[in-house]
């Protein structure tokens, strides 16, 4: 079988074609989509209290949960609402804090009622995991004292709390447990506002200094 020069330089213009082609195929199949919140280990996180979303305003809030307390901070900007268990009435007994910047929630604590044994904060964890996946453990550590008098005073390091931690692309979840006094609280945090509210923060503070520098009088 005989092949003239152009059908020769045709087949060599298709297999380099051919060869190109093969890692764009494979880059193309390597690239995925990204995916889509809670996913990759983490279940999809609630924004901040059975159906209450991000950015909703403390009168929205309270016609949701009912009346709270106004908690005042020392930033203008940021307003708290304290949540109490009603009294005589059967419920988790939580305590609820709902953080509001420029009148938009944006963060919520629940604090769990008492102290807890090794064994309760154990099962407590275990909730978590079973509803939102293994969580991202961080410990904070102490130096402690420790001693029987005051010439055998020692100083050791001491993991005085822990965190576990989920998040997805809207919400930070973390529980705490403070291990010396066995008390437990989660904060759900939104992860937009408060990437809002710390750029604002630095404006102000950057606005604060330059006003400071021209108040200066110079003669």
């Amino acid at each position: 079988m005989t092949f003239h020069n152009e059908q020769v330089l045709s087949l060599l213009a298709v297999l380099v074609l051919l060869v190109s082609a093969q890692p764009a195929a494979a880059a193309d199949k390597a690239v995925a989509p990204p995916p889509p919140p809670g996913s990759g280990g983490d279940a999809v996180l609630p924004a901040g209290y059975r159906g209450v979303v991000w950015g909703a305003s403390g009168q929205g809030l309270m016609a949701i949960r009912g009346g709270m307390e106004l908690q005042v901070t020392p930033d203008p900007r940021i307003k708290k609402l304290i949540e109490l268990p009603p009294p005589g009435v059967d419920g988790d007994g939580m305590v609820r804090h709902w953080t509001l910047w420029n009148d938009q929630l944006v963060e919520v604590t629940m604090f769990f009622p008492g102290e807890f044994t090794v064994r309760e904060g154990r099962e407590l964890k275990e909730r978590f995991e079973s509803k939102y996946g293994a969580g991202r453990l961080e410990k904070t550590k102490k130096g402690v004292e420790s001693g029987t008098s005051a010439w055998d005073v020692k100083v050791e390091e001491q993991v005085v709390e822990q965190r576990w931690v989920w998040q997805d692309p809207f919400t930070i979840q973390e529980l705490r447990n403070d291990v010396r006094k066995g008390q437990w609280v989660c904060v759900r945090q939104s992860r937009m506002f408060e990437v809002s509210r710390k750029a604002q923060d630095a404006a102000d503070r950057k606005k604060a200094h330059s006003k400071r520098v021209k108040s200066i009088v110079l003669d």
